[in-house]
């Protein structure tokens, strides 16, 4: 069963997802290149159900958008970051500021 049809079915059964449960879903989403998913479960956590997402959601999210250039993801997650006064750890800051043309060539 994907990620997803498990997440609609927790809410089918009044079962609420906890931080950690939006943070593998979103995981997911993005490493199987479901950015904009991944995008609407970041916001609805937020607007609908009023958990905030995690420092390390953030960074997790962040580090695995790099691996694929999805810089318009990236961007959203950041701008989330500096408006909710969340710092990018110092590994995660180091891939976003390399090139999709230098990690090709890192392999």
């Amino acid at each position: 069963m994907e990620a997803m049809e498990v997440y609609k079915d927790m809410l089918r059964s009044r079962i609420f997802p906890n931080c950690h449960t939006y943070t593998v879903l979103m995981e997911f989403l993005v490493g199987t290149g479901k950015c904009e998913e991944a995008l609407d479960i970041f916001f609805k956590m937020q607007e609908q159900i009023g958990m905030q997402p995690p420092k390390a959601a953030c960074n997790i999210l962040i580090g695995k958008a790099c691996k694929f250039s999805e810089t318009s993801f990236i961007v959203r997650i950041l701008q989330y970051m500096k408006e909710s006064g969340i710092v990018l750890r110092y590994p995660v800051f180091l891939e976003t500021s390399e090139t999709p043309e230098s990690r090709r060539r890192k392999g």
